[in-house]
């Protein structure tokens, strides 16, 4: 048992354990802490401010939210048919510059 005692006998002060160092001292040298434990003046740590902040709320809503648009695939097939050298004759994009047309 290890004891930090000035003098045995205090009229209406009893002994009490450190949860920490396991020193034998009186109740009124020491302190609860913040999480129950019951300490001596060399073990107390008062809680840190860290743990009292708390978080500002934040929105996690989305302003105007609408679904994604559909997708649209467009495909433009090139065939002899649509192939032409004339003006006007073509699909789009199809045209051949300077070629004569072909007949089937």
């Amino acid at each position: 048992m290890r004891v930090r005692l000035s003098n045995q006998y205090r009229p209406g002060d009893h002994l009490v354990t450190c949860d920490r160092c396991g020193f034998t001292i009186y109740a009124s040298e020491s302190k609860k802490t913040w999480d129950g434990l019951i300490v001596c003046e060399a073990d107390y740590e008062p809680r840190h401010p860290q743990d009292l902040v708390r978080p500002k709320a934040d929105s996690q809503s989305v302003k105007d939210p609408r679904p994604p648009p559909e997708t649209v695939f467009m495909a433009i097939a090139c065939t002899a048919v649509g192939q032409s050298g004339y003006a006007e004759q073509a699909k789009a994009d199809c045209a051949i510059v300077d070629s004569e047309p072909t007949l089937s």
